[in-house]
């Protein structure tokens, strides 16, 4: 597998409230990405702690291989500490993250996510998203009362209905997926899809092989785009050889 990511503060936020991270077991690869919000640098807390406390939950179980089940816990783990860490700190109060998760293992894909953010896999030239966001403006599109096109530009386009840590308990979305030689996994923030339509970036991923170059050029294009929000993003692609990296 070759993995690369990358997170950019875009063009109109002072701080970056994305985080990250890759982890590489030699029965599992785990990625993680979330996208922080909440005043001050609470959106960016909220973010770390997501991150960190998932990460650190499916290490202490990582001989386990009920990985929905795992990814689960580890999420309601890290709602909690930051519900209560909000609760504890004034400035924090109501601060919370989107998360998105994947598990490769062996042929497998298992997923996990609350909020925004999305993991799409990219196979045979064609980009599925494989997360439903939980916002206001996707249920109203599932709904059939938004087109995708207006809830790009919905006055409560940013309101979601689902994050990690403004509630003392969360549900979590999970899927499992078979996975082919050729497969690319995406895990990207708001930041790309609000400024980069679904065919612009399957454009991107087919004419580019190499994930660094792939990662690049969706952040530089969704900067000329407007960069309105932090832009965070991770490939994987799936193959037998092994190449990991990350620019910050």
């Amino acid at each position: 597998m070759h993995t690369y990511s990358i997170t950019d503060v875009g063009r109109l936020r002072a701080m970056n409230q994305d985080r990250f991270s890759n982890y590489f077991h030699p029965r599992f690869s785990l990625l993680l990405l979330a996208d922080g919000m909440g005043g001050h640098n609470a959106g960016e807390v909220a973010a770390s702690m997501a991150i960190e406390k998932t990460q650190d939950y499916l290490m202490a179980y990582k001989e386990r291989e009920d990985y929905a089940r795992l990814l689960t816990e580890a999420v309601q783990t890290a709602n909690t500490a930051i519900y209560e860490e909000g609760k504890n700190v004034a400035e924090y109060r109501r601060m919370g993250t989107t998360i998105c998760c994947a598990v490769v293992a062996g042929d497998k894909l298992t997923i996990a996510h609350v909020g925004d953010s999305r993991i799409y896999l990219f196979r045979d030239r064609t980009l599925h998203q494989l997360t439903q966001d939980h916002s206001l403006v996707a249920d109203l599109v599932r709904q059939g009362l938004l087109t995708p096109e207006e809830a790009l530009v919905h006055p409560d386009r940013n309101t979601l209905t689902r994050a990690v840590g403004t509630d003392p308990a969360i549900d979590v979305d999970t899927r499992e997926i078979a996975l082919a030689e050729g497969d690319r996994i995406m895990l990207c923030s708001d930041g790309l899809t609000k400024m980069v339509e679904d065919a612009a970036i399957a454009s991107i991923l087919g004419e580019q092989s190499n994930v660094r170059m792939a990662c690049e050029t969706l952040v530089e294009q969704a900067k000329n785009n407007g960069g309105a929000d932090n832009i965070t993003i991770t490939l994987y692609d799936i193959g037998d050889d092994h190449e990991s990296d990350c620019a910050e």
